[in-house]
Order: C-alpha cells, then sequence, then structure tokens
C-alpha cells in the first residue's frame, strides 16, 4: 500500500513538474480595468496580447469595405476543469494522464460544469452579432444582410451543422486556457446561418471565395467566440477565432486571453459542489446577458489592428 502511494506522489511530482516547464497563461482580465479606458490604450498596450493574426489581411486596406459574414456562432464552453492548486492559468494539465489525475477526476475535484439555459443559447447570438456588425459599421464597413449572403448558391458547398458539440476527444486535451481546460463545449450559430465544419469538397476558405464573388464582397468573414464562465463571471474566453479571406488571401485571428466581468452572472441559490460531480454553475441570463453587453465590445476592440502595426518607415515619416 505504502508503495502505492510513493508511486501516486511520484506520478503527480513529475506532472506538476510538467506544467511548470510548459509555463502559466497571465490570469484574465476583467472589462473594467483602467486601462482598458480607451481605444487607443488597448491597441497600443494589450492587442497583441490579447489576439493573434496569421495571415488575416488587414480590412483597413483600401478597397475592403463591404463584408460578407457567412457564420456567426457563439462557443458555449459548459465543462472545464481546472487543476490544483493555483493552476487554472496552467499551459498544459499533465494529471490529465497520471493516477493522482484520475482520482481527482472520479471525486469531481477541479471539475466546473456550466448550466446555460435555452433562452441564453438561443438569443445570445443574436446580441452578440449585433454588437459585432455595429463595431464594423462604426468604423465605415459595410455588412451585407445575412439573408442575402445566405442566398448565395456557393453558401451551400459548406459541410454545415444547425448546432455543433464537440468531440469527445477534447476532454483528453491536455492543453489549457487562463480560465481553466476546456473539456466540452455547444456551439450555436445566429438565427438564419450554420456552424460552418469545414466544406463539402475542398476547404472552407475555398467556399469563401466563391461567396465572395457571388454577392460582389470585398471581404468574407467566419466568427466564433468562446464564452463561459470564470469563477463565477461571465467571460469572453482565449480561443475565440475569426476566419478572414479576401481576394486570394485567407488567413485567421485568434485569440489567446480571456476578459471577464466584474460582478458574479450565476445564481447563487443553485448548483453548487456535489461529490463525483464536480461544481456546477447555473447562470443567470439576464446578468450574462448584460455582462456580455460590456464585455464583448471591449473584447472586439482588443482585436483591431493597431494603425501603426505593418506601416513602412517611409509612411511613418
Amino acid at each position: 500500500m505504502k508503495a502505492l502511494w510513493y508511486r501516486l506522489l511520484g506520478c503527480a511530482g513529475i506532472a506538476l513538474a510538467l506544467a511548470v516547464l510548459a509555463g502559466c497563461h497571465a490570469l484574465p482580465r476583467t472589462y473594467n480595468d483602467p486601462n482598458l479606458n480607451e481605444p487607443a490604450t488597448i491597441e497600443r498596450l494589450f492587442a497583441s496580447d490579447y489576439w493573434s493574426r496569421l495571415e488575416a489581411p488587414p480590412l483597413t486596406e483600401k478597397g475592403y469595405r463591404k463584408i460578407a459574414i457567412t457564420e456567426f456562432s457563439v462557443e458555449f464552453a459548459t465543462h472545464k476543469v481546472l487543476l490544483a492548486g493555483a493552476a487554472p492559468a496552467s499551459r498544459v494539465d499533465w494529471t490529465l494522464y497520471t493516477p493522482i489525475g484520475l482520482i481527482r477526476a472520479m471525486f469531481g475535484i477541479g471539475r466546473r460544469l456550466t448550466e446555460f439555459d435555452n433562452e441564453l443559447v438561443e438569443t445570445l447570438p443574436a446580441q452578440m452579432y449585433e454588437d459585432f456588425v455595429a463595431q464594423l459599421e462604426d468604423s465605415s464597413y459595410t455588412v451585407l444582410p445575412k439573408t442575402y449572403v445566405g442566398g448565395a448558391p456557393a453558401v451551400r458547398e459548406y459541410r454545415t451543422e444547425n448546432s455543433h458539440d464537440s468531440s469527445w476527444l477534447r476532454y483528453f486535451n491536455p492543453v489549457g486556457t487562463d480560465t481553466g481546460r476546456v473539456a466540452v463545449t455547444k456551439t450555436h450559430p445566429i438565427e438564419g446561418l450554420k456552424v460552418v465544419i469545414g466544406a463539402m469538397d475542398g476547404l472552407a476558405e475555398d467556399v469563401d471565395l466563391k461567396v465572395k464573388r457571388q454577392v460582389r464582397a470585398d471581404v468574407v468573414v467566419r466568427a466564433r467566440f468562446r464564452v463561459g464562465i470564470h469563477k463565477g463571471v461571465a467571460a469572453v474566453e482565449s480561443g475565440s477565432i475569426v476566419f478572414v479571406t479576401a481576394d486570394e488571401v485567407h488567413g485567421y485571428l485568434q485569440s489567446h486571453r480571456s476578459l471577464v466581468s466584474a460582478t458574479p452572472v450565476v445564481n447563487e441559490d443553485a448548483g453548487g459542489f456535489m461529490p463525483f460531480v464536480g461544481t456546477t454553475y447555473v447562470v443567470d441570463t439576464k446578468k450574462f446577458k448584460a455582462a456580455m453587453k460590456q464585455l464583448f465590445p471591449t473584447y472586439l476592440t482588443l482585436a483591431r489592428r493597431p494603425e501603426s502595426e505593418g506601416k513602412s518607415e517611409a509612411d511613418s515619416e
């Protein structure tokens, strides 16, 4: 028996050492952080920290003004796992594959389950879509009506679902975010569009180009934003992604940090910890949607391309 415990402790020690070597994410920032009051400050200090850009064409280039959105979905994180101690922000959860990790999972330790009601799942994408479009239009972009875009023949070449549940394989992914390791998600699109999971033939970006030509847009965008609960407060989460196609260039913006609300958005009279199950959060729909009204516009601002980025020395003189 003693030998078994030594073995378990040894495995736990190795897992902890690996997690330390892998490093940690910075903790989530609250939307009312004083440093996030001015858009210019956001872009200068935090844009590159929150979002990375991989070949995504900058929309500020001349001629990129008419936008077609072929997907706008919200990914609800319904099951997370936090590491022991101070490790919700650890990059890798190596305890997942150790005996001590199995014991923790068996007793529900570190497991966080979130219950979103149907009303929230159905209505939040529309609210976030309105904020998304409003920011684009405030920046002098024209967003084509989704009914017009959805009528393009090429849209039928996407491989789509009305809603999308994450694969069971995600549960065994040890990579964490700044709000924990996301194990289960459910993705729901805005009414009139669907969740794009690929293409019937070829790649989804090939379909993007076809849609772009058919609706005469300058840019095609497919956006998916992850939301969830972190310690009882609302979060727009790391892992959100925006695919952008313009001309013959395709790329994406992906977020690496989360932004959280300042006040709780869960029903304190429901849920709680239960052995073998974990901690359950029951979301208050009204509070969560109000928090997103504050969080999401700021999160979008963090994705904007700083004006100085990509300019040549001659341009800046």
